[in-house]
């Protein structure tokens, strides 16, 4: 299986249009402003239909975004944005208007990427570069950070047997078990931490009908644990790989079903990845290069097994 390690994940995301230019210069566009314009969940955008659009063009997408997380009630979310470096950027709801995107209080000084809502949306995970306490592994590694009456708490790592691994791009049940991306640095896989009695079990590999896809990573786990949504590599392009969107559904007997390609108009030819479904079922979110796209989650209900005539891609 072809791997493909996190620099070269950066490298990509980090060669949209005009980025090097724009992040030398200031590294920010209008963060910290208050937009007395846009008012409601999800920054007023106009709900989307059943074809994918950019969302909040110019605002959170600026060429050079990906993997956005939303609070339940879609009045908060944080997404990762190329400036000097991967940054981890919010954006809230507050008396009515929304304030940002701003740089989020807990990045800006390393490598930060990818943040994840937990359940209950007062845990947020994130990927981070930066040293752990005690010296420990370097590389990459998943941080928790929580919702305080003063703010978000300063990051900590995740507790053994957690802790010293390769994670990337976390996601969470609604029972605890939490998906990611794994790698010894020669493979890539998608693993599986169960939540037990409070606490978190040595990562069990998924099947090979899902990891034996090329580069399978960035999974998202649907909260009842009914479907995983993932990326794997399908070719390259001036030196940089594609992706597209994969879903399986959970078997009556608990095992993974085939993946099934997401198809139109979800994937095209251009470079998909990083899925995520907001918590209450309504929307999906996931990056096409440059940008994030949203689409009503309904599409996922015609990739079912069981409904023939749509199964395998939305016609």
């Amino acid at each position: 299986m072809m791997i493909i390690r996190l620099d070269q994940i950066i490298c990509l995301l980090m060669s949209l249009p005009l980025l090097s230019m724009y992040c030398q210069k200031n590294g920010a566009g209008p963060e910290g402003n208050r937009n007395q314009l846009l008012t409601g969940p999800y920054l007023g955008q106009q709900p989307p239909g059943m074809t994918p659009v950019v969302f909040a063009a110019n605002i959170i997408s600026t060429d050079r975004d990906w993997a956005i997380s939303f609070s339940a009630d879609g009045r908060e979310c944080f997404f990762t944005r190329s400036l000097s470096m991967p940054t981890i950027m919010t954006a809230r709801e507050e008396n009515g208007s929304w304030i940002g995107p701003e740089i989020a209080s807990f990045s800006g000084d390393y490598l930060d990427i990818e943040p994840h809502f937990a359940p209950g949306g007062d845990t947020l995970y994130f990927g981070s570069e930066r040293p752990l306490p005690d010296g420990g592994t370097s590389g990459l590694h998943q941080w928790i950070t929580v919702r305080t009456e003063n703010g978000w708490s300063d990051p900590c790592p995740m507790d053994p047997p957690l802790r010293d691994i390769f994670m990337m791009y976390p996601s969470v049940a609604n029972n605890g078990n939490l998906y990611f991306t794994a790698s010894d640095g020669f493979d890539q896989w998608i693993s599986v931490s169960k939540f037990i009695n409070g606490n978190y079990q040595e990562p069990e590999r998924l099947g090979e009908n899902i990891n034996s896809l090329q580069a399978t990573a960035h999974p998202f786990i649907s909260p009842d644990e009914s479907y995983l949504i993932y990326d794997a590599v399908t070719g390259a392009r001036d030196g940089h790989y594609i992706c597209d969107l994969y879903i399986s559904f959970r078997n009556p007997d608990s095992s993974w079903g085939d993946p099934a390609a997401m198809g139109d108009p979800i994937n095209t030819d251009d470079h998909e990845c990083c899925a995520l479904v907001i918590r209450n079922g309504a929307y999906l979110f996931f990056y096409r290069e440059p940008n994030i796209f949203w689409v009503d989650a309904q599409v996922i209900e015609y990739l079912r097994p069981g409904n023939p005539e749509l199964y395998g891609g939305i016609q």
